[in-house]
């Protein structure tokens, strides 16, 4: 889940939007029910925080921001994580020599 977090932040530096919007499907809520559901518009949303265009995000999808914030933090827990456990190992292989 955690590395998965970490490509999903990373996705709007590394694809165009344009690749990624036609390459997801269209929302099954909006199509059965004519009605937005929780996660309609987020994509856009997504590039919009990447590009710092914070209000138009919060205007495709309300709750993108806090997503995307609570990504990030997560994604810098699993990072830090990752460091400490790559610093503990190399401490312990030079303990060993």
């Amino acid at each position: 889940m955690g590395l998965a977090v970490l490509f999903v932040l990373s996705v709007p530096f590394l694809v165009r939007e344009d690749i990624v919007l036609d390459s997801t499907p269209d929302c099954s809520t909006k199509k059965l029910y004519s009605e937005k559901c929780l996660f309609c518009g987020m994509t856009r949303s997504f590039y919009c925080i990447s590009r710092g265009e914070f209000g138009k995000a919060a205007e495709l999808n309300g709750l993108s921001l806090y997503l995307y914030a609570a990504l990030a933090v997560n994604g810098a827990c699993i990072m830090i994580f990752i460091l400490k456990l790559i610093n503990k190992r190399g401490r312990l292989e030079n303990a060993h020599h």
